[in-house]
């Protein structure tokens, strides 16, 4: 027999299941933030409604709960046995040791932290260069040792050529960029630009749904905010919420008045026709680059080189990871929350 969960069960369970692929515990918090919206095709929104599906079998689709009746759920799943929990992490029973790695990784993280703060508060002197965010492990404070740092970065219109140049002979300079080759503990890994006329993205799925909406800025909160605005439509399709940044992050750098105001001299030498000539040139030789090494990429990953969006993943684990899932949700009678599809690898 099928088991009868609420629609509320079914989307804490989803979003569990998800992260137990990953070897991730979540707290109240995170199950609450990134709930999974179920998608049971019946037309009829997300509301609390039961669905039938194949072989006359039914199932209630995943409504937008609160925080406080989430959390309600939750005890119900705890004293169920569905779920367990422990020093306030959720997790499937028999996976307890997945709190003593995240417990350990949270703590790793905030090293990490520090050091990309560093050198996220010395990156505003860089002109064009409109925000820095935190993406990928460290977002989630789910770090090992050798993990790089990730992080997603914004210009201004008609200069996202020039401000990757810069960024990348900066960070070189000074030994703290990830190389395609080599050693990645506590590099900055510059894979992902967009330009600010360019922020609503069109490669759209679970997996990138959770990564966008994770991200963390260290400055350019403005520009995050209308990044999140930009994609909410797509990743609420996803997701059960988007939420705002209605008070500042306590991550965020402090900012430098000395620095942003070298920064305005830079943008003032290298703006109007002789920025735009320069602008040309530098994407000219980049995308002669880029295609050379494009060769390189695998079944499975993508590179995008154009004014508006620079992204160089070769290699992704978002398809297997969406696969397993799908598996995962079939064993589990979530059906809702299963047949997900990549985001367009190539």
């Amino acid at each position: 027999m099928e088991p009868d969960y609420s629609g509320t069960e079914q989307a804490i369970l989803a979003t569990l299941a998800y992260h137990d692929i990953l070897n991730m515990s979540l707290t109240a918090t995170e199950i609450w933030r990134y709930l999974f919206r179920g998608n049971c095709g019946c037309g009829a929104g997300v509301g609390e409604h039961l669905c039938v599906l194949p072989r006359g079998r039914t199932q209630r689709s995943a409504p937008t709960s609160t925080f406080v009746e989430l959390s309600v759920v939750l005890s119900d799943l705890v004293q169920k046995n569905n779920i367990q929990s422990h020093s306030g992490y959720y997790f499937f029973p028999g996976r307890q040791e997945l709190v003593e790695k995240r417990l350990k990784m949270h703590a790793l993280a905030q090293i990490k932290w520090k050091r990309l703060r560093h050198i996220a508060w010395f990156l505003q002197v860089i002109p064009f260069l409109e925000m820095v965010a935190v993406s990928g492990s460290l977002a989630r404070e789910f770090t090992h040792e050798d993990s790089d740092l990730d992080v997603l970065l914004v210009t201004k219109a008609g200069r996202i050529w020039t401000v990757r140049f810069i960024v990348t002979v900066t960070l070189d300079l000074f030994h703290l960029r990830r190389r395609p080759i080599g050693p990645t503990r506590n590099l900055v890994c510059l894979n992902h630009y967009l330009a600010q006329d360019g922020l609503a993205l069109p490669y759209q799925s679970l997996y990138t749904a959770l990564e966008y909406a994770r991200i963390i800025p260290l400055f350019g909160e403005k520009v995050c905010a209308e990044f999140r605005e930009a994609n909410r439509e797509w990743i609420e399709k996803y997701l059960a919420r988007l939420l705002r940044d209605e008070v500042d992050n306590l991550k965020q750098v402090r900012k430098s008045k000395f620095l942003i105001g070298v920064k305005k001299v830079g943008e003032f030498l290298l703006g109007g026709k002789t920025g735009n000539y320069i602008e040309n040139w530098l994407g000219e030789r980049q995308k002669e680059k880029i295609n050379k090494n494009e060769e390189n990429t695998t079944a499975g990953g993508r590179i995008v080189a154009s004014a508006l969006h620079l992204e160089f993943h070769p290699h992704s684990k978002e398809a297997p990871l969406l696969y397993e899932f799908n598996e995962r949700m079939g064993k589990m009678g979530l059906e809702a929350f299963g047949g997900q599809k990549d985001s367009g690898l190539t």
